[in-house]
């Protein structure tokens, strides 16, 4: 359950953030990541052993936080 939370509580924040004006439009485009997420979280959830889903919770991480960071830069990198 805490694993999920912190899995998705980031996507609901980085809407309202960006509603609010403190990060650019653009930066919506992490919305993309979204399927995946869920799909390693669920893979995650599913079967908890370390050795087996280790890498799929890193992978969950590169990926949204990854996609938060292009998303940024593409945001920061646009015109006004």
């Amino acid at each position: 359950m805490l694993y999920q939370f912190l899995a998705y509580v980031g996507y609901p924040v980085i809407v309202l953030v960006v509603a609010l004006g403190g990060l650019p439009v653009a930066t919506l485009l992490m919305l993309i990541s979204l399927p995946w997420v869920i799909k390693n979280t669920n893979r995650f959830v599913a079967k908890q052993v370390k050795a087996e889903t280790f890498v799929t919770a890193v992978r969950t991480l590169v990926i949204e936080n990854g996609s938060l960071i292009l998303a940024m830069l593409i945001g920061w990198g646009l015109p006004g």
